[in-house]
């Protein structure tokens, strides 16, 4: 796809609305952002469809398309080796935004719990709107949002054993 293909506005479009005192704020800033969207473009040159988008900035790509899914086929990567269930943890694993592995491994944890309360794809759907489901956070403060509610919970919460503040392995060096 080339600039003028997307429809990018070209510097002097941009003066043109500029000097328009008709032209909105938001119409000139919208134009304005085009514009420089096509100098990235134009800068970074045609892209390679051979290639993934994220490594178009480096001088040398690692490795093609092609080559990736022949890396991956037969192994546990390869999709078309995936089970059924694997399949539709791809599918209702939501995948958070902005990306971040850590926020992706959390909704992962969530999943896999719902799983094992027998929840499956569409309802973990109707699960997770209705209540917040721990990815399994070490303390209660971990699953309220920041800053935290005036009135938190319902119920006092119940706590099974006291926090320990010493390591295990500590304690038993200190036995010994």
């Amino acid at each position: 796809m080339t600039p003028d293909d997307l429809g990018l506005d070209t510097y002097e479009q941009v003066d043109a609305k500029i000097k328009d005192k008709k032209e909105s704020f938001l119409s000139v800033y919208q134009s304005y952002k085009n514009y420089l969207t096509r100098l990235d473009m134009e800068e970074a040159g045609p892209v390679n469809p051979e290639h993934f988008s994220i490594y178009q900035h480096m001088p040398r790509q690692p490795f093609t398309v092609e080559e990736f899914f022949n890396y991956v086929k037969g192994t546990e990567y390869d999709p078309e080796c995936w089970t059924v269930d694997q399949l539709e943890e791809f599918f209702f694993v939501p995948t958070p935004v902005p990306f971040t592995v850590g926020l992706y491994l959390r909704n992962l944890v969530a999943y896999r719990t719902l799983r094992k309360l027998g929840f499956r794809g569409p309802q973990q759907v109707e699960v997770a709107k209705k209540f917040n489901i721990s990815g399994g956070e070490p303390t209660l403060e971990m699953l309220l949002p920041s800053p935290a509610p005036f009135h938190t919970y319902e119920e006092a919460c119940i706590i099974k054993e006291p926090p320990g503040f010493v390591a295990e392995e500590e304690e038993e060096e200190d036995d010994h």
